[in-house]
């Protein structure tokens, strides 16, 4: 995925105009918490931070470093 990012922001009387790329890789949750399990995580994910809900397709993950 693609995002183009402009923004414009005043600085004095004139505006300043800024142009962002971002190049973004989208993943399937199982994907990424199995790549962790792999590698020596315990995971855990959920679709919230705390109380905040995240937007569909998006997940917050919890891995912590086996011994």
């Amino acid at each position: 995925m693609t995002r183009r990012i402009i923004t414009f922001r005043k600085t004095g009387e004139y505006y300043r105009r800024d142009d962002e790329v971002h190049h973004q890789r989208l993943y399937d949750t199982a994907t990424i918490a199995n790549a962790l399990q792999q590698v020596g995580f315990g995971v855990q994910s959920t679709h919230s931070y705390g109380e905040y809900k995240l937007s569909p397709g998006h997940a917050v993950f919890i891995a912590r470093r086996l011994s």
